[in-house]
């Protein structure tokens, strides 16, 4: 199945209601230790396809998500911030 991109991306970068700082951060496996995101940050927005992270230095919330489970909880994300996260 193919998607366009275009689209993932309008929904990963609409933040209405997340305030200052929030966002959707998309991810998927790259490898055995790594993921990428695939989708823009937005504070990042040049990372889709592009930056890969070490799972072992990854946030908790995507560490979650990437492991296949579901939750949500005050966390702290990928840029050291105490957040509030939902994850799946």
């Amino acid at each position: 199945m193919q998607l366009d991109t275009q689209h993932i991306y309008r929904v990963a970068l609409d933040n209405i209601g997340l305030g200052a700082t929030g966002e959707t951060a998309l991810a998927k496996l790259s490898g055995a230790d790594e993921a990428v995101f695939v989708a823009p940050l937005r504070h990042e927005p040049q990372v889709a396809m592009q930056r890969k992270i070490a799972l072992k230095t990854i946030a908790d919330p995507m560490r979650h998500a990437l492991a296949g489970q579901r939750g949500r909880g005050v966390e702290i994300d990928y840029a050291g911030r105490e957040v509030v996260a939902a994850w799946r």
